[in-house]
């Protein structure tokens, strides 16, 4: 760049070009260099108001073939003391030209720059519907993303228009997710109206964004491509049929419709709505955590997912009718199957019955899926199987099983004691039978004795 007599600007304007964060002040001309015919050429100004008060630009403009300003803003512009003003003087010429010369303008100030041109190369990417581009340095072309490990492809025209033969001495690729697929020996030799055709590979070994560089000769053109994950497949879930019953511990695996391409991680979990009004039932849950979501994996080449290196894992279906729905994520997809625990009659796991000398007692434990129990009823017999009088006791329970539903936090579960005092003597009686009656049916004890 050529620095010549100093330039005066009214107003205590002050004129510099900046390279980087340099600025060197400008005098009465700039030699902006030379440039490959077609390629733009910048140089960055900067005008400064270094007086005290506001000072006002009412002119700016450029004048000379193949120059323009370029992001600069249209007069009058006022400038507060100590403010600074930057645009570019661009130059561009489509043919070769030894010496190009303009006159940029600020208010009462002239400032001369000279370009000139040299014949180079036009450069043009090929897009998918076959039309050309056109590229200049420092443009980046994008490729179309991929998954990593596959690749995809960009094809570039680079033509000589000019009435001279051109010689490239560098063509280069950099960027490690990109390669130069088309042999091009150096020198390259274009001569006038010719074109060639080079083809560059995007293959990302990673995702994420990638960027590379096309070098020809001293001018870059950026490459950018995306590099994504291999998209997961789709998740499926496989339960056993005793999920349709209450107190049963069920399998379940999540299936992949195609072998997963890379390490995946998603969860498994659960939706429990009781068939009643009342609380939930807390014993719907995964055995292995004791919790309603459980992570799983899965790894390249897999098509069912692991659950702590198992392929499947087991859940409770608790102890109280409804509809639970279990809900499989990866990958952003989204597989469920929903389940219906059917009401059933009250089921008892252990009786245990004691005999007083007047009093027999009976302690029930069990559950109640339904939570709609409502009458008991007590058979006792003698040694010889016969029903003692007065034969069948029935109670009417409704009351209070709900009373005690409605505040249970153990879902259908219950404990029940029921007392019988005896008037005389209880070793006559050597069995009982209890039956109990909900929505669902009834069911009747096996003969218990004393």
């Amino acid at each position: 760049m050529l620095l010549l007599s100093a330039v005066c600007l009214r107003g205590e304007f002050q004129l510099f070009t900046v390279r980087g964060t340099a600025e060197t002040p400008v005098t009465g001309l700039v030699d902006m260099g030379s440039t490959p015919a077609g390629q733009p050429l910048d140089v960055l100004v900067r005008v400064r108001n270094a007086g005290t008060t506001m000072a006002t630009i009412q002119t700016l403009s450029v004048q000379g073939t193949g120059f323009r300003l370029y992001q600069a803003p249209t007069p009058p512009i006022s400038l507060v003391a100590g403010f600074s003003l930057d645009f570019y003087v661009r130059f561009v010429s489509d043919q070769p030209l030894a010496e190009g010369r303009a006159n940029l303008r600020i208010n009462n100030a002239t400032v001369t720059f000279l370009a000139s041109a040299v014949a180079g190369v036009n450069v043009y990417a090929v897009e998918e519907d076959g039309t050309k581009t056109p590229r200049v340095a420092g443009q980046s072309t994008v490729f179309l993303p991929v998954e990593r490990g596959q690749r995809s492809a960009r094809r570039f025209v680079v033509e000589n228009p000019h009435s001279v033969p051109i010689t490239v001495n560098r063509v280069q690729v950099s960027g490690d997710s990109f390669q130069l697929v088309t042999a091009i020996p150096v020198p390259w030799q274009l001569a006038s109206g010719s074109s060639n055709t080079i083809e560059i590979a995007f293959q990302p070994a990673a995702s994420g964004l990638k960027t590379g560089a096309l070098a020809l000769d001293d001018r870059t053109f950026p490459l950018e491509g995306v590099g994504k994950e291999p998209a997961f497949p789709k998740p499926s879930i496989a339960i056993g049929p005793e999920a349709r019953q209450s107190a049963k511990q069920v399998k379940v695996s999540v299936n992949f419709d195609t072998p997963s391409r890379a390490d995946g991680a998603g969860q498994l979990r659960m939706e429990f709505t009781p068939a009643m009004a009342g609380p939930d039932d807390p014993a719907v849950v995964f055995l292995s955590n004791s919790k309603r979501a459980i992570p799983f994996v899965v790894s390249p080449g897999q098509s069912q997912a692991l659950f702590a290196n198992q392929k499947e894992t087991l859940f409770q279906t608790g102890t109280t009718a409804g509809t639970l729905r279990l809900v499989a994520e990866m990958g952003g997809y989204t597989a469920e199957t929903t389940v219906t625990v059917a009401p059933a009659p009250v089921l008892v796991d252990t009786i245990t019955v004691t005999r007083g000398l007047d009093l027999l007692q009976m302690s029930v434990k069990g559950f109640d899926n339904t939570r709609s129990a409502g009458e008991v009823s007590f058979m006792f017999f003698d040694n010889t199987g016969k029903m003692i009088d007065p034969g069948v006791i029935r109670s009417s329970v409704a009351d209070r099983f709900q009373a005690y539903f409605q505040t249970a936090p153990l879902g259908g579960m219950f404990a029940m004691q029921a007392n019988f005092p005896a008037t005389g003597l209880t070793n006559v009686i050597t069995g009982v039978e209890i039956e109990f009656r909900n929505q669902a049916g009834t069911l009747r004890t096996p003969r218990l004795t004393f």
